[in-house]
C-alpha cells in the first residue's frame, strides 16, 4: 500500500478498499488522534533545519510513489 498524505481521505478509502474489498472511510480514520502546536518556530523552514539538503532519489521515487498511487486508487475504483 502507497498513500498521500496530500490526499488523506482518498488513501484511507484505498487503504480500506485494498484491505477489505470495501471503499469506505470512517468517521475516526479522520480524527486527528495526534494534534500539535499550528505555531511554527520558523515559518520559512518548518523543518526547523538550519541547512536544506535535496537528495537526487527523493524526485524519483516521488514520481514512482504517485504512480503507483494513481493506479492503485484506479484498479480499486476509489474516488
Amino acid at each position: 500500500f502507497v498513500g498521500d498524505q496530500g490526499q488523506w481521505n482518498m488513501s484511507l478509502c484505498l487503504f480500506n478498499a485494498i484491505m477489505t474489498g470495501r471503499r469506505f472511510v470512517l468517521p475516526r480514520q479522520l480524527a486527528n488522534s495526534r494534534p500539535t502546536s499550528t505555531k511554527l518556530l520558523d515559518p520559512a523552514n518548518p523543518a526547523g533545519s538550519a541547512i536544506a539538503t535535496r537528495d537526487p532519489i527523493d524526485g524519483e521515487l516521488w514520481n514512482y510513489v504517485q504512480r503507483r498511487f494513481r493506479r492503485d486508487v484506479r484498479r480499486h475504483g476509489v474516488s
